[in-house]
């Protein structure tokens, strides 16, 4: 998974125009993404990089923007 990727799976999921949700784009925070749409983030995300996600994991330190989710799964070895 790269930031690509990721990006336009959420525009897709938030349908948002292409370019749209950049890298630093509240997605928790701001409301663009719920509850519902979290779960379908947390899916692709686990579908990508073959790993599974703990609940407690998916917190807006980690879930808030493309680039925090990157993070998350880079230094959490997932």
């Amino acid at each position: 998974m790269n930031e690509t990727s990721l990006k336009e799976f959420i525009e897709k999921l938030t349908l948002r125009k292409a370019g749209v949700i950049t890298a630093e784009t509240p997605l928790l925070s701001s409301g663009l993404v719920d509850s519902a749409s979290l779960l379908q983030l947390v899916a692709f995300v686990e579908k990508q990089c073959g790993c599974k996600i703990k609940p407690r994991d998916m917190t807006l330190k980690n879930f808030d923007s493309a680039a925090r989710i990157l993070a998350f799964v880079e230094t959490s070895g997932k």
